[in-house]
């Protein structure tokens, strides 16, 4: 149990209360805002290189290549109003393959 001021046991105490509360919630820590991160699509690609920035017009761009079993081809895709709704599985291939690599391999994790 916790113990009350003598200010706030003379308030309860009084003969009149107005009851006043006041809530302010924000989304910041020590000043920084908080994101809150949101799962749009669990994908089926396979695991490798991947990238992804937002544009200045609020698209998402993601690029992606594939294992050394499937080429090390470079894809991209642009989300134009990303979202749950959005369709993330078209990919464009960019007809672009065995990427830079090492080992005479795609790039190694």
């Amino acid at each position: 149990m916790r113990t009350l001021s003598s200010t706030l046991l003379a308030a309860q105490q009084a003969n009149s209360h107005i009851p006043c509360i006041k809530v302010e919630v924000k989304n910041k820590m020590a000043g920084v805002t908080r994101l809150v991160w949101e799962r749009l699509y669990q994908g089926t690609e396979s695991e490798y290189y991947h990238g992804l920035t937002l544009a200045g017009d609020g698209s998402l761009i993601r690029v992606r290549i594939t294992p050394s079993a499937d080429g090390c081809k470079l894809y991209r895709q642009r989300v134009a109003n990303p979202g749950s709704q959005s369709d993330f599985n078209t990919w464009t291939y960019t007809s672009q393959y065995k990427l830079p690599s090492n080992n005479n391999g795609c790039l190694r994790r």
